[in-house]
């Protein structure tokens, strides 16, 4: 037992102690790869999470027009048009949502009506566009809904 220990001190305290140059870089390299994709695979998750949310809102607030529009008498929607676009800010005005109503008045005959006074039913869409988070380009939601005239 004890020659055993001795022999294991000896190999310890001897020339063959640590590693190589190239053992360290390989090493090195290893764990700069997996942080750099965990940093990667953090990024892609954030803006993941910030697109969902902004899709979420966008659909919200397209929804939240659609149907206080629906509310209106078809003459006061009429009277309304052309809605104004709406920039409504979202996340510390980071991004934002662009809000755009479209009224169609059509005839019975499904035709387009050449005056929104004159048409059977209003055919109404609600647009909310907001930016990517990926490349900052647009993405629309759009959501649409026949009122009787």
């Amino acid at each position: 037992m004890k020659a055993c220990l001795k022999e294991c001190v000896k190999s310890l305290s001897g020339k063959n102690q640590g590693f190589t140059l190239s053992e360290t870089l390989l090493a090195g390299a290893i764990v700069a790869m997996i942080a750099l994709g965990l940093y990667w695979a953090g990024d892609l998750l954030m803006k993941m999470s910030i697109y969902n949310n902004l899709s979420i809102e966008a659909e919200g607030l397209a929804i939240s027009k659609l149907e206080e529009i629906r509310g209106l008498d078809p003459a006061d929607i009429i009277q309304q048009v052309p809605f104004p676009d709406q920039t409504i800010p979202i996340r510390n005005n980071d991004f934002h949502v662009v809000r755009r109503v479209d009224v169609i008045g059509h005839a019975v005959d499904r035709s387009v009506a050449s005056n929104l006074a004159q048409s059977a039913y209003l055919e109404i869409h609600v647009d909310a566009t907001f930016l990517s988070p990926f490349d900052r380009s647009a993405n629309t939601v759009t959501y649409s809904t026949l009122v009787g005239n």
